[in-house]
């Protein structure tokens, strides 16, 4: 598993822009400044659709206002229609944007991945929180049970932050 100091992995990572799908390169977008990147189990799903993401949603602001954050990210093992509707749905638009990792490269790139075949989803990703901070890990967090939101809630980080 990826751990403190640890470059960012090459992914790719995918968005929908504008009709288009975009190919990215986390490297580049988090290579530069200090990231927050909230890694969920699946889009529209009830544990990160209805607690998860929304509340750092909420908090957004109060996260941001440390000063110390460049962005707040999510990154989803799914297709990036998938992600784009989710995130229009959550209002994400000009807070939190949302990538897909559509075959899990990213997710695998960082040992994060997980297999939820049991319950139909097939390979994903462990729930998380990683920071890049100036293209290293400065902190990763995953959450023992994929089931709850306790240490990869917003509330957790900025307690970890304040």
């Amino acid at each position: 598993m990826i751990k403190r100091g640890d470059p960012i992995p090459p992914g790719p990572l995918m968005r929908l822009m504008g009709g288009t799908i975009e190919t990215l390169d986390p490297r580049a977008l988090y290579g530069s400044g200090r990231h927050v990147i909230v890694g969920v189990v699946g889009a529209f799903t009830p544990v990160c659709g209805v607690s998860h993401l929304p509340e750092f949603m909420r908090l957004y602001d109060t996260l941001m206002a440390f000063g110390k954050t460049n962005s707040i990210t999510s990154i989803c093992v799914t297709d990036p229609f998938v992600v784009d509707a989710w995130g229009h749905s959550l209002g994400c638009d000009g807070k939190i944007a949302l990538y897909a990792d559509p075959v899990a490269a990213f997710t695998e790139q960082c040992g994060l991945s997980a297999e939820y075949g049991a319950i139909g989803m097939g390979k994903r990703s462990v729930r998380y929180i990683l920071i890049f901070n100036e293209g290293v890990v400065e902190r990763i967090t995953v959450e023992p049970d994929p089931f709850k939101v306790e240490e990869t809630s917003a509330k957790a980080l900025i307690s970890a932050e304040g």
